[in-house]
């Protein structure tokens, strides 16, 4: 059963894959962008694994798209529980995806605008 279940996770990314690639087509490969980052991480169980990983949640200002990244997702940034960031940063779209790939871009720091300390 849980082989099953894994086979159909792993159709619907490769599915959401292509769909994503498609509707990439004519944007730029390189963009800067703002993003919020909160205080708080959310824990969550990636598709095709048993074990739940951290997460930091983040708003892209621009878009309002809230993705779930991992601690380590944005190259040059590290990420500190109880405090609040605006950050600059440049996403880079991939050229080719690989099956263990759970980000279609890249994401380096430029700049954090802001640090603030919330009370937990």
């Amino acid at each position: 059963m849980k082989t099953i279940l894994k086979i159909t996770a792993l159709s619907a990314v490769l599915l959401m894959m292509v769909g994503g690639f498609h509707s990439c087509k004519g944007k730029e490969k390189e963009t800067i962008v703002m993003l919020s980052v909160l205080s708080e991480t959310v824990w969550k169980t990636p598709i095709l694994s048993e074990l739940p990983c951290e997460y930091m949640q983040t708003t892209e200002i621009e878009s309002g798209e809230v993705v779930h990244m991992g601690l380590s997702q944005i190259e040059g940034f590290l990420y500190e529980r109880g405090f609040e960031y605006l950050l600059k940063v440049k996403k880079e779209r991939k050229e080719q995806l690989m099956m263990d790939d759970f980000y279609s871009h890249n994401y380096s720091l430029i700049e954090i605008i802001s640090k603030t300390e919330k009370p937990r």
